[in-house]
């Protein structure tokens, strides 16, 4: 019986061996084929999609979750691509003139003189500075986000500054109710904030921005609203202003327009303070930016 045992137990081992080859071979037969599909999938076009069976098991949710991947990928590959697309136009703007000059002055043999020097070197330089700060920011924060120093702000006296610097600075008067309100945030961020939402209703206003702070003690939230008369956004539009390069009016030039990121700087800033911001219509007939934000910023 030994001697027999001996003899066949080789061949039962192969057969065994053989069937768990089988078995394994055409259960994971789907998983090569995921991996086939993926692997011809190029860097340069992100549309194919791997294709899900029937069969509802695992290797179907795989590949579905597989393709949910492959759906932000190309997401944020288009995006990058629209972004370094729209960096490069406008960063090319103010640069062709600076050049414009320069080429000028040496083949005139003139010196650049004082009023072409503050009225288009000034203000294409600083409008270069300004394009390079916030890609910078932009560029940051998409890499490893956001990063804030923070501390106990009162949040009212930043509200309070950036209003007395922007009614110095635009030659307005702004309506503005500011309510003591003190927060957990970076004071320099915050600052950048309100500017930038200032900045951008002063431009389209028409004669009147208002400010408006609010406390909900409840929730432990303070709301900031900043309002003007201008022209208003519709409302299919309202989503996408906070969009990075998004201008509204196309036929607002440039300079006057602004670098089309202050919003989305503000966007990335009230998301790192884990608020809202929202575009709605104003009283005055105009836009109101909406700002909420927790007192208490969560790890």
């Amino acid at each position: 019986m030994f001697v027999l045992l001996c003899a066949f137990f080789p061949f039962v081992l192969a057969l065994v061996v053989w069937l768990v080859h089988v078995l394994v071979g055409r259960t994971l037969k789907p998983v090569e084929e995921i991996r086939s599909e993926v692997s011809q999938i190029s860097t340069t076009d992100l549309s194919a999609r791997i294709t899900v069976s029937e069969s509802g098991d695992e290797i179907a949710a795989l590949a579905d979750t597989m393709n949910s991947m492959l759906d932000r990928l190309e997401d944020s590959y288009s995006r990058q691509l629209q972004f370094v697309g729209d960096a490069s136009h406008e960063l090319r703007s103010p640069l062709v003139t600076l050049v414009g000059i320069v080429d000028l002055a040496i083949k005139t043999g003139q010196p650049i003189d004082v009023a072409t020097a503050d009225q288009i070197l000034k203000p294409e330089v600083t409008r270069l500075r300004d394009l390079i700060t916030d890609l910078l920011l932009l560029a940051s924060a998409d890499e490893r986000g956001l990063r804030l120093t923070t501390v106990d702000v009162d949040l009212d006296d930043l509200v309070d500054e950036e209003v007395r610097r922007s009614e110095l600075s635009h030659d307005i008067s702004i309506e503005a109710t500011i309510v003591p309100t003190r927060m957990v945030g970076d004071p320099q961020r915050l600052s950048s904030m309100i500017r930038n939402i200032l900045d951008n209703a002063i431009r389209y206003s028409s004669e009147r921005v208002s400010v408006r702070m609010s406390v909900d003690d409840a929730r432990r939230t303070v709301r900031v609203e900043v309002s003007d008369d201008g022209p208003g956004i519709a409302d299919d539009a309202k989503d996408h202003v906070f969009d990075r390069f998004v201008r509204l009016d196309p036929e607002r030039d440039r300079r006057g327009g602004g670098t089309g990121l202050g919003l989305a700087i503000v966007s990335v800033i009230v998301r790192a303070h884990h608020g809202n911001v929202r575009a709605l219509d104003s009283e005055f007939g105009g836009t109101t930016i909406r700002i909420e934000l927790p007192l208490d910023v969560a790890d």
